[in-house]
């Protein structure tokens, strides 16, 4: 069992981005309205996923250790929370063609961390707290970095690159790899090499998605092994499931 999310959760939020219709559903010329409306399709595919109920919702700010009050997204339990765990979820929009920035993934993680230290929301004691990125748009590879590095779980979906810079780091995330792997049946002749690949995965999936309270270790601290280890994962999948995503 993978904690605190299961591999096909993650997989089923990750297509249901994917299959999103920004001309239908997130129409809009004023910024923050369309913000809000991405949140609220994040939470309405949380709660088909039978999430709870948000614990924190985004109208009311949380503070910090700093004193600071923050505004959020969502902050959720996971769905089979054991004790006082809890998701802080960003959910980013932005315009066609927009790429993250590292900046913005950075704010978020001090956000994150600031809330943590307190040790409290809403008066309940934090155990752990886990941070989920989810973004309309792709990240640029330092902002992935810094996500892999600080255990910070990235779902973006796919888009054509031809309408962005070279320089984005858009991939399925680790668990969709690892759920597609399981849902097919593969030659005996290669099976070793997809336990291999499935075990790689696995290592790689709990180094890029902690508890905020797990600091990166030095060694790996700008994220370049890991994003490397990332990319040969993705790229030796994609052979195995023939692109079918």
């Amino acid at each position: 069992m993978s904690y605190p999310l299961e591999p096909e959760q993650v997989y089923i939020i990750w297509k249901k981005l994917n299959t999103l219709s920004s001309a239908v559903f997130l129409r809009s010329k004023k910024p923050k309205l369309t913000g809000s409306k991405f949140e609220d399709l994040v939470l309405r595919i949380l709660k088909e996923l039978n999430f709870p109920p948000p614990f924190a919702g985004r109208a009311s700010p949380v503070p910090g250790i700093s004193s600071v009050r923050h505004e959020h997204d969502l902050i959720i339990r996971p769905p089979h929370a054991t004790g006082n765990d809890f998701l802080l979820i960003e959910c980013k929009y932005r315009k066609s063609g927009s790429v993250i920035p590292k900046d913005d993934v950075m704010i978020f993680n001090q956000k994150a961390l600031d809330i943590f230290w307190r040790g409290k929301i809403r008066d309940v004691a934090i155990r752990s707290l886990y941070r989920i990125f989810i973004s309309n748009a792709p990240l640029d590879h330092n902002a992935f970095r810094f996500c892999l590095s600080h255990g910070i779980l990235v779902l973006q979906p796919f888009y054509n690159r031809v309408i962005y810079p070279s320089g984005i780091a858009c991939y399925p995330p680790l668990q969709v790899a690892y759920w597609n792997l399981l849902q097919r049946r593969f030659p005996m002749i290669i099976r070793r090499e997809i336990d291999d690949l499935i075990s790689d995965i696995q290592k790689l999936m709990k180094q890029t998605f902690r508890k905020v309270s797990e600091i990166p270790d030095s060694s790996e601290y700008d994220g370049l092994f890991l994003h490397r280890k990332y990319l040969d994962i993705i790229l030796r999948t994609n052979v195995y499931i023939k692109g079918e995503w």
